[in-house]
């Protein structure tokens, strides 16, 4: 849920339980004979009421997250994903004798340069090679 539906939602219960308590809090019913009247703080019987009906693990669930955290979801269950790395992408050879250098993720690189966390080990009329953890990973041209 996004940070602007999170915000209108709220701002509907909000909305929905203002309303709620203007139309129960706003008119006590009279005090009868033996009876105390009702309570003429909407707030003060808001706070009572709530306290009353929510069990303490759930008022303390709820008060021990942080603001902005979605009170309904448990992070703890969630599984963690380790991001594997993209392959680079070869776009371009220049090979010679002397000075070869690729396009690789749309950078000029040569032998020695890193390109991530691979450094370019060799560059062929076809081909480059990258090391990466102690692996040789190749990067063939596609032609055509």
């Amino acid at each position: 849920m996004s940070d602007k539906t999170r915000k209108i939602v709220l701002l509907g219960i909000l909305a929905l339980t203002t309303i709620w308590g203007y139309n129960n809090f706003s008119n006590p019913a009279p005090a009868t004979e033996g009876t105390p009247a009702k309570s003429t703080s909407a707030t003060q019987a808001l706070t009572i009421d709530a306290s009353a009906r929510l069990p303490e693990s759930i008022v303390k669930t709820l008060s021990d997250k942080p603001w902005g955290d979605d009170p309904f979801y448990d992070r703890t269950t969630r599984r963690t994903q380790t991001a594997t790395p993209l392959e680079p992408k070869l776009q371009a050879i220049f090979y010679n004798d002397v000075s070869s250098s690729a396009y690789i993720d749309g950078r000029l690189v040569r032998v020695g340069d890193k390109i991530g966390d691979s450094e370019v080990s060799e560059i062929g009329p076809d081909s480059v090679k990258l090391e990466r953890d102690g692996k040789t990973i190749t990067l063939i041209i596609k032609t055509g």
